[in-house]
């Protein structure tokens, strides 16, 4: 029965309320999976769509009601809509695999090591024997990108079209875009169930009488913004940024820091749109009126055989976000253009560094780090190398700081989280040792949390000539301490790769 556009907010509220009264005991548990419990998150999530919501126009709601239409038929694959024409922007080569890989891979047994999963540095055959049954067993299908595969960066105009913008994963998991003729998900399909869930069908409208370019790719989860607009803005931005200077086209974004990074490459804010997505409107319907154009960004395959995703409301929500992939292959590109634009003098015979990214938080704190700090500069002493240790508090630098160290650094050492992702801005002959937890020390942190979870992500690290991961384990108290004999290695390992 097709849906009306009446304002379903207060039946929703009251649907929750009764849902949530019989469920949301039963999701306390950070582990719980079930599907009542995803429904409970969902409704959660959406709640945050009604908060003082305003009154549609009639344009408003033409463009709405076109939308939800065309993504119905979209849903049917009825082949009633055209999909988009892309033409391709850049080409990225398939990512070589490491040359020890080639040579003698440490874990014969696991080839997702190496590709979708970093190589764990231990000395503790039970721990690298752990990561390889959870690397091809527990998480073998986790990831579906593969930086084997060769990748297209593409773009595609959609005349008064539309395409739905979010914060945040949880609240719609999918990306769809639009016009009277053609149509296309851009992220995940939305399959009868996801057509049923009321709000989608009361996404705030914005209809802008302007020539727009929107990346899909944008990820801006709450307090995760300046590593999520490294990895998920600013490398997908910089591949159209020449496209689009001194053209009648503008740049959406979502935040000021993504316009301050743009401003650090020297790109005109004239050229800028920010439409801002908040706690109060975390997503919304972003539509180009009659005679304007909606310019669509996505990564697409760079062969014949279309890149694989994971099915809607599947909660491994970072499993397959291809863009990533070209991350490592443009980053230096963009460090060398901040570079030039902020007018960073290298001394010709300064040291490169082995840049330590410490935590500098109250969360996920790890007690040894200051012995991790002497356990590199030990390696460093051994190996007779001119690289300086330096350690950064990536939080409390401001981002050119940031950049100008990552830049220099030979190595860079670190926890997972959002000072690593500053990586995107490491030279190419640039090392990387990452500190992260197995599933005993990441129990009962918020968010998604896989066991081993890294900022290589399912093949963005492979890039890298070097990429090596050294475990940290909780004690009886939930303390997290570093593995130092293991990160001693990993670093001596680098070092030695440099004679």
């Amino acid at each position: 029965m097709r849906k009306t556009s009446v304002a379903l907010g207060p039946v929703l509220e009251l649907f929750a309320a009764v849902v949530l009264a019989v469920t949301a005991a039963a999701c306390v548990d950070h582990e719980a999976e079930s599907v009542g419990c995803v429904e409970v998150a969902l409704i959660q999530s959406a709640r945050s769509l009604f908060r003082n919501p305003e009154p549609a126009t009639e344009e408003q709601k033409v463009h709405f009601e076109s939308f939800r239409e065309a993504m119905m038929k979209a849903s049917r694959n009825t082949k009633e809509l055209k999909e988009l024409r892309w033409r391709v922007l850049r080409t990225f080569p398939a990512i070589p695999m490491e040359r020890e890989l080639q040579e003698k891979n440490p874990n014969p047994g696991c080839s997702n090591i190496g590709k979708r999963f970093p190589i764990l540095v231990s000395r503790n055959q039970s721990l690298l024997d752990a990561y390889a049954e959870y690397a091809c067993g527990d998480g073998r299908d986790y990831f579906v990108t593969d930086p084997a595969r060769s990748l297209n960066a593409e773009l595609a105009p959609l005349e008064g079209g539309c395409i739905n913008v979010q914060r945040r994963w949880r609240t719609i998991k999918m990306t769809f875009a639009s016009n009277a003729s053609h149509g296309q998900f851009l992220h995940r399909d939305c399959p009868e169930s996801c057509q049923q869930e009321d709000f989608w069908h009361q996404l705030p409208a914005q209809v802008l009488d302007q020539d727009m370019l929107v990346l899909p790719s944008i990820r801006e989860p709450p307090q995760m913004g300046y590593q999520h607009s490294l990895i998920d803005f600013l490398p997908q931005a910089w591949t159209v940024l020449e496209l689009l200077r001194n053209s009648s086209t503008k740049l959406v974004i979502h935040t000021s820091l993504q316009s301050q990074l743009l401003a650090s490459l020297g790109f005109p804010p004239e050229q800028i749109l920010e439409v801002p997505l908040t706690d109060e409107r975390p997503a919304a319907l972003l539509c180009a009126k009659s005679g304007r154009s909606l310019h669509l960004w996505r990564v697409g395959s760079g062969d014949s055989e279309p890149l694989p995703k994971h099915p809607y409301q599947d909660c491994r929500i970072d499993g397959d976000l291809w863009h990533r992939l070209i991350d490592i292959q443009v980053g230096p590109e963009i460090s060398d253009a901040i570079a030039q634009y902020n007018g960073f003098v290298a001394e010709p015979f300064a040291p490169r560094l082995v840049l330590f990214l410490q935590r500098c938080t109250d969360r996920r704190i790890l007690q040894n780090e200051q012995a991790a700090l002497a356990a590199i500069s030990s390696a460093l002493i051994k190996s007779n190398r001119t690289e300086e240790l330096v350690s950064m508090c990536a939080g409390r630098a401001d981002f050119l700081e940031q950049a100008w160290k990552v830049r220099q650094a030979r190595l860079i050492v670190g926890a997972h989280g959002g000072a690593m992702a500053n990586m995107v801005l490491a030279r190419s002959d640039a090392g990387i040792i990452e500190l992260v937890g197995d599933a005993a020390a990441q129990k009962g942190l918020e968010g998604l949390w896989p066991p081993y979870k890294s900022n290589f992500y399912g093949g963005l690290g492979a890039a890298f000539p070097f990429y090596r991961v050294v475990l940290y384990e909780a004690d009886p108290h939930g303390r997290l301490w570093i593995r130092l004999d293991d990160l001693q290695a990993a670093v001596s390992n680098f070092l030695t790769r440099l004679d």
